[in-house]
């Protein structure tokens, strides 16, 4: 996304004998000069073109015929002060008429989301194991941080409670997404990793696809599917459906939540924070 800008760029460029190219609309402010012949005794006169446009000021010199000094040195001095005080003006008067506003700086408070920051997260997730009369309790610490423009690596590491035991998975993946819509950023992800519980262990993949909205200068809404299966352990792989909240308390802050539901439908409530770094 580019904005147009205004720019009055004044250039020292000094071209004898020659004259440049002016650029349309340009403004021409004549002053006289002075300059020495080789003996010492001759002097010629020329003038001092002050060209202005809306986008470039430059002083081309231009000599006249060969005549006589008609004024001295203080004189063209004062002349060179008033044209580099009339390029200031003309350059201001430009931009007015132009009628475009100054570019403001960099808002260092601005937040655009969650994909392409480096951030950490810790969350808990409540989760509502269907069918039993128990639920288990996930505890995740995790990491964002941008490889390449339009591409995020990823590491986490789950802790599961639950009645029957406990788990743990560590994944590592990459994100790759895509800035170019007004309307979202649509990611892939994919990972993989290690998972071991009470009595097993398994090797872990996962694929994951989304679209991150930013419904609100500080918020983010992100609905996904997300497919995880561990070969080795108990039961097929599984789908999960869900969508998640981010919002920047500041430009470090933010709180998260989020709830999905698997094709058991075991349904996942999420709470955290998000710690950009």
């Amino acid at each position: 996304m580019g904005a147009s800008s205004y720019t009055t760029a004044l250039d020292w460029q000094i071209f004898a004998k020659k004259a440049a190219a002016r650029p349309e609309n340009a403004v021409e402010v004549p002053v006289l000069w002075k300059k020495t012949g080789k003996s010492g005794s001759d002097g010629t006169r020329g003038t001092l073109c002050v060209v202005v446009a809306p986008h470039q000021s430059s002083f081309v010199l231009a000599d006249l015929p060969n005549q006589a000094s008609i004024m001295n040195k203080n004189r063209s001095f004062k002349s060179i002060i008033v044209a580099a005080a009339l390029v200031a003006g003309f350059a201001v008067s430009a931009q007015a008429d132009n009628g475009l506003p100054a570019q403001p700086a960099p808002d260092a408070s601005a937040v655009q989301g969650l994909l392409g920051q480096s951030y950490a997260t810790l969350t808990y997730t409540y989760i509502n194991l269907d069918g039993v009369s128990s639920h288990a309790d996930d505890y995740q610490f995790a990491a964002n941080l941008p490889v390449s423009a339009g591409l995020d690596g990823l590491l986490s590491y789950d802790f599961v409670d639950h009645d029957f035991g406990h788990s743990n998975v560590l994944m590592a993946g990459l994100r790759a997404f895509s800035s170019r819509f007004n309307w979202g950023k649509p990611y892939v992800e994919a990972g993989a990793g290690f998972a071991w519980t009470s009595g097993d262990d398994s090797f872990v993949w996962n694929v994951a696809t989304g679209i991150e909205f930013q419904v609100a200068r500080q918020a983010t809404l992100t609905p996904f599917i997300e497919y995880t299966d561990a070969p080795d352990l108990a039961g097929d792989g599984s789908w999960n459906f869900g969508a998640k909240g981010n919002y920047w308390v500041n430009p470090q802050w933010a709180v998260t939540v989020s709830v999905e539901i698997d094709d058991d439908n075991n349904t996942g409530f999420t709470v955290g924070t998000n710690f950009r770094f």
